[in-house]
């Protein structure tokens, strides 16, 4: 019955399909090969490395066939690589080198990539400069090394993320430059998210250049660039009210603040910029209650009554462009 069925119906019926089964159909004839392929390569991710058995070949199987099959190339939207160490890859070098030669073999092969994802890039992996200069010219979304973006043509990215495993000031600085000079206006999410190797002093400057490059932010986020206190919170909030439609902000606190040390810090920060409607310190979230008119965090559902329900009408994705995407991300030190 499904070959008779208009191509519209066989994509909608496709797309409900896991990709293991999609493999399968796309083996039944050419055209269902054309319309499969596209939903299979839609979304690739790939985590080389977590354990020891037949991932690493399987991922550099996966670059040869974008190499090698256009079709397949033109389809992906989002690359997802998760470089998460599950065993002592520094003994295995030569294989590590073949997974990066295939993914510097594939990635310029992807001129309709939209989203690019890529975590724990550490210290046991070939540099960044490794790959190729890469345009990426339809990309939207980013969150992965400064480096990659060192030739970025985009003039659709919305969501910038610098992740890195050290601290790299400059390589980062020279990244949000070339962001900004396609399409500083248009980005609405940034984060850094690394330990920081400036001062404080610096780490506050950068707010405020951070504010003449991509002035119209939803989202900033710190990482652990300057240390947190009452002085540097009233700082900080001085500099992001900059922002006129700034709803989110986050910063990486090594130090781990208690939730009552917290909240003093949250009140400076709306007092500075009242447009906030949610902070992230470390790990904790806080969001602001129109309801209560009142900053709670989920922890607050012990003491008052409902206040679970209130946390949920405060979501904060609805300030965001891309919802499943661009907002909080904890365990920021772990990329």
């Amino acid at each position: 019955m499904i070959p008779q069925l208009p191509t519209e119906l066989k994509v909608s019926i496709f797309k409900h399909a896991d990709k293991r089964s999609l493999l399968t159909v796309m083996r039944a004839n050419s055209v269902f090969h054309g319309i499969a392929e596209p939903i299979v390569y839609s979304t690739v991710y790939l985590t080389p490395f977590v354990r020891r058995e037949g991932l690493a070949d399987a991922t550099i199987a996966c670059f040869h066939v974008l190499v090698t099959r256009p079709t397949a190339a033109a389809a992906v939207r989002c690359l997802a690589l998760n470089f998460r160490q599950g065993y002592d890859v520094h003994l295995h070098t030569g294989m590590v080198w073949r997974v990066f030669e295939a993914l510097r073999s594939a990635l310029p092969r992807l001129l309709d990539l939209e989203k690019l994802l890529i975590s724990h890039w550490g210290s046991s992996f070939p540099g960044p400069d490794l790959l190729p200069n890469l345009p990426l010219p339809s990309l939207q979304h980013y969150r992965g090394p400064p480096e990659l973006l060192k030739d970025l043509q985009s003039r659709d990215l919305v969501n910038l993320r610098i992740c890195s495993s050290g601290p790299r000031f400059e390589p980062s600085y020279r990244a949000l430059l070339v962001a900004a000079c396609h399409n500083g206006w248009k980005i609405r999410v940034l984060e850094l998210d690394h330990s920081g190797d400036i001062s404080d002093e610096r780490s506050l400057e950068l707010i405020s250049d951070i504010h003449g490059l991509f002035p119209n932010l939803k989202y900033l986020g710190l990482g652990s660039w300057v240390s947190l206190s009452n002085g540097n919170a009233d700082r900080i909030a001085k500099n992001i009210s900059k922002f006129q439609d700034i709803r989110l902000f986050s910063i990486f606190d090594r130090w781990g603040n208690s939730l009552s040390s917290q909240l003093p810090l949250v009140q400076i920060l709306h007092a500075g910029c009242e447009q906030l409607r949610a902070i992230c310190l470390s790990d904790e979230e806080w969001r602001f209650s129109e309801d209560l008119h009142r900053w709670i965090t989920i922890g607050d559902a012990l003491d008052f009554p409902g206040s679970a329900q209130l946390w949920k009408a405060a979501d904060y994705r609805k300030y965001l462009v891309d919802p499943e995407s661009d907002g909080f991300v904890y365990n920021s030190l772990d990329y």
